[in-house]
């Protein structure tokens, strides 16, 4: 790894994580604009206040310049207080829902913040929940104030309180191979199951993981694969996961995925799945994740739903095309 901003990024991400104390020598004699660019891929990456967390393993001699570190606070102290938010609306939708009694699970979002050594430190711009009975839920929270935006094949996107809200049907875009049919599956038997918790939630974020490599992947992805794989160590069937994951035909987009968390992140052999490397297609993986070709089918199908509703279709062709003619190749690479 040659790039030194990623290396002094990837050093704080580590030290809070697994509090690996971070090589001194690659933040001395560090100029303003080195921490500068340290500072932007942090905000790129979406690990603002992770990355400044992470300062606290350097000694106060490697700090960065004092208005830089003013900005940094300033950003952390912005996510903690859109994480409030977030976690305010969460309840109430909670709230709505438990009153009817409509048992909804959070995905991603604060369930994974949740591991986090900061939990308000996660970003994430949005709540995703599931329910047992999408039609329901989304009227109890059309009538409670919620407005639907639009629809996809995996989600009903509403805006309530300020926030949006995705009330999933799916837990993966299940119509597009018999794999990912099979993964959503898997994760509808087990998802209200206290007892397989963390097989849900590990077996989810993967496949969200693996899907999201048609519109690119980003940095946290691999600290939040880190995190998950440190605080569930030992609470998961290894075995059971890898079957699915094989069955699926996810292996060879999960063995990139693992050898790059692994690469980026350090993870103890001990608790990551098995995975096998493939230079070529981790190398691919890399240069899109410097230069993106920020696409998604099911994100093409989304915009243009999404246009549709709100009567101008047309305008899918100039937004929304780009998006569909560029993914076939990242498809094809994800899913076979």
């Amino acid at each position: 790894m040659k790039d030194p901003v990623l290396k002094r990024l990837l050093a704080l991400l580590q030290y809070v994580a697994y509090e690996r104390q971070p090589d001194a020598a690659l933040f001395e004699n560090m100029s303003g604009a080195d921490w500068e660019a340290v500072f932007k891929r942090a905000v790129r990456e979406r690990l603002t206040a992770v990355a400044f967390d992470g300062l606290s393993g350097l000694p106060q001699n490697l700090f960065p310049q004092r208005n830089l570190l003013l900005r940094w606070a300033a950003g952390a102290d912005a996510v903690e207080q859109k994480s409030r938010k977030m976690l305010k609306v969460e309840g109430e939708v909670k709230k709505i829902l438990s009153e009817n009694s409509l048992p909804m699970l959070v995905i991603k979002g604060s369930t994974i913040a949740a591991f986090y050594k900061n939990p308000e430190h996660r970003e994430y711009s949005d709540i995703d929940i599931y329910t047992a009975d999408i039609e329901r839920s989304t009227h109890l929270l059309t009538e409670a104030g919620a407005k639907e935006e639009y629809r996809s094949f995996v989600h009903s996107a509403m805006s309530f309180r300020g926030a949006t809200v995705e009330n999933h049907s799916h837990f993966v875009s299940a119509w597009l191979t018999d794999g990912r049919a099979l993964i959503d599956n898997r994760l509808r038997e087990i998802a209200f199951d206290e007892n397989r918790r963390a097989d849900f939630i590990l077996l989810h974020y993967l496949a969200h993981a693996i899907a999201h490599f048609a519109s690119g992947w980003q940095l946290r992805f691999f600290y939040d694969w880190a995190v998950l794989l440190h605080s569930l160590r030992g609470q998961w069937n290894k075995q059971d996961f890898e079957d699915i994951i094989e069955r699926a035909d996810f292996r060879k987009m999960a063995d990139v995925f693992n050898s790059i968390s692994t690469d980026y992140m350090k993870i103890p052999a001990d608790e990551i799945p098995a995975f096998a490397r493939d230079e070529k297609l981790i190398a691919f993986a890399l240069r899109d994740m410097e230069k993106p070709i920020n696409v998604g089918l099911s994100r093409a199908f989304n915009r243009f739903q999404k246009f549709w509703m709100q009567g101008t279709p047309g305008l899918f062709w100039k937004k929304g095309w780009h998006y569909f003619k560029h993914s076939v190749l990242k498809i094809k690479i994800s899913d076979n």
